[in-house]
């Protein structure tokens, strides 16, 4: 039975803004029921075999994974990315909202 239905005031809504999903956003919540099998799916989504059928079903890959197309792009052009501190930082700075909010804008038109 789900939460909804025993009586938790959850609500499914179509977003208005584009959801941006990315391997970075895998986790394990402290208060995880089955935290093993979480750390399970978070370990095969970072596998060469997940990473095929990401790519396969949403044309994207995790450039961190040796041997996807994303990886070997990176490679292939030399490209230096962003490390994950800066990333952060740029995040922390607002940078990313703003990337958040140009992207909606665009997406609208």
């Amino acid at each position: 039975m789900g939460w909804q239905a025993k009586g938790a005031p959850l609500v499914g809504l179509t977003a208005s803004d584009p959801v941006l999903t990315s391997y970075f956003q895998l986790g394990v919540p402290k208060n995880s029921a089955h935290p093993n099998l979480a750390k399970l799916f978070v370990a095969f989504m970072a596998s060469p075999e997940a990473q095929r059928i990401i790519d396969k079903y949403e044309k994207r890959s995790s450039h961190l994974v040796v041997g996807t197309r994303m990886a070997n792009y990176v490679q292939d052009n030399r490209l230096k990315l962003q490390s994950a501190a800066e990333l952060i930082a740029s995040y922390h700075e607002g940078k990313g909202l703003e990337f958040r909010a140009e992207l909606t804008k665009m997406l609208k038109q």
